[in-house]
């Protein structure tokens, strides 16, 4: 007897444990919550049954449907990424899978043009205004990025300024930068005044 509650004590703090490591981190995966348990991935994938926690895809999946009803400055079709959190004005995430098509040369390495493009619409999905452009932007590639990898980009409204917004974003493959970038996002709430007045 003694021996199954403990088994069952034992099931509890790893369940709790992998709770944690999925608030913590959402896009950690079953391997990895698996290695980080000491578990097998069936049995990481028994919990989230008995938990009722979806795989990683369907995560992020509803992350992303869940934000982009805040989005005012574009609209989904434009956004290269998935919004996984939004707060006007101030902070967001979003994810961004490197496929084939964005890669580039010999060694297989994500174009820059779709790392900047993901993280200048996170900035533009971020101002609270009918329309937003990109006024300036200054970036820095810090490590290239290859097929497979999912990137997050984080970006903070640092400051506003009249319909001037100061924000700086900063994309990370797991814990290491990849990129970072100041922009200055001009936000339009009248299309018939000037852009840039």
């Amino acid at each position: 007897m003694l021996r199954v509650e403990n088994q069952s004590v034992k099931k509890n703090d790893k369940q709790k444990n992998m709770l944690e490591l999925i608030a913590n981190d959402p896009f950690i995966n079953d391997m990895q919550i698996a290695c980080r348990l000491g578990v097998s991935i069936q049995t990481v994938r028994l919990y989230r049954h008995e938990m009722d926690i979806p795989e990683l895809r369907l995560r992020i999946a509803m992350m992303a449907q869940a934000n982009m009803d805040s989005v005012k400055s574009l609209d989904g079709s434009e956004l290269l990424g998935e919004i996984l959190e939004l707060k006007l004005n101030t902070a967001g995430k979003s994810l961004l899978k490197i496929n084939d098509g964005m890669l580039y040369g010999r060694g297989r390495i994500a174009s820059g043009q779709f790392i900047f493009e993901h993280a200048n619409t996170l900035a533009i999905a971020l101002i609270d205004a009918e329309m937003a452009v990109t006024g300036v932007a200054k970036l820095r590639y810090k490590k290239p990025v290859f097929a497979g990898d999912m990137i997050v980009a984080s970006a903070q409204v640092i400051r506003i300024r009249g319909n001037k917004y100061f924000v700086t974003v900063i994309s990370r493959r797991g814990e290491e930068e990849v990129f970072r970038a100041k922009f200055i996002i001009v936000g339009i709430d009248d299309f018939k005044r000037g852009i840039f007045e």
